[in-house]
């Protein structure tokens, strides 16, 4: 399977309702979430973020999003 989208406003075309709380790339991963993966997720996390001239690195975006209706 290969897809992709050009940014939040494009995944709220997908489904309308669709509600963005937090958009980061691989380079920008949040603390919290970055001290919770397996450490061989740490280090590509943190290789990469050294990379970050490569446009595959920033332009990866990582979305979390609360779909219609979902308690909130």
């Amino acid at each position: 399977m290969q897809w992709s989208c050009t940014g939040t406003e494009e995944l709220a075309e997908w489904l309308p309702g669709l509600t963005v709380l937090a958009s980061h790339t691989l380079s920008c991963v949040p603390r919290p979430m970055y001290d919770a993966l397996p450490a061989s997720h740490q280090e590509m996390l943190a290789a990469l973020s050294e990379q970050q001239q490569l446009l595959q690195v920033e332009e990866y975006g990582l979305y979390l999003v609360r779909q219609p209706g979902a308690p909130g």
